[in-house]
C-alpha cells in the first residue's frame, strides 16, 4: 500500500524537476555597435536604449529574422541566449539602421 502512495510523488518530484532550466530568461534589447578594434574581431558596444525614432526598424527586424522577442511597456524584451550572440545582435542594429536594406523588405 505504501509503495502505491510512494510511486506517484516520486512521479511528480522527477516531472517537476524536468522542468527546471527550461523556461527562458528575456533581457532587454539594446542596440549593439561595433568598437574600433581589429575590424575582423571587433569588440561590441551596448546602447544605452533604441531611439524611439528606430523602435519599428528593431521590432521588424527582429520579426523578419524570426527572432524570439516580445515588446512590453515600450521596450523590446529578447532570448537571453539569442542576446548572448553579440555579432548577431550587431547585425540586428546594422540592419534597423540601414535605410536601403529595410526599404528593399518591406517593400516600401
Amino acid at each position: 500500500m505504501k509503495l502505491k502512495l510512494f510511486i506517484p510523488i516520486i512521479i511528480l518530484l522527477l516531472l517537476s524537476c524536468g522542468n527546471r532550466g527550461r523556461t527562458k530568461e528575456y533581457l532587454v534589447f539594446k542596440p549593439i555597435v561595433a568598437g574600433d578594434d581589429h575590424p575582423r574581431s571587433p569588440s561590441f558596444i551596448q546602447e544605452d536604449s533604441i531611439p524611439q525614432s528606430e523602435f519599428e526598424n528593431f521590432k521588424y527586424v527582429l520579426k523578419n529574422y524570426k527572432a524570439d522577442y516580445f515588446v512590453e511597456d515600450g521596450k523590446i524584451y529578447i532570448d537571453s541566449k539569442e542576446y548572448s550572440e553579440k555579432e548577431l545582435m550587431w547585425n540586428y542594429t546594422l540592419k534597423a539602421r540601414d535605410s536601403v536594406w529595410l526599404k528593399e523588405n518591406r517593400g516600401y
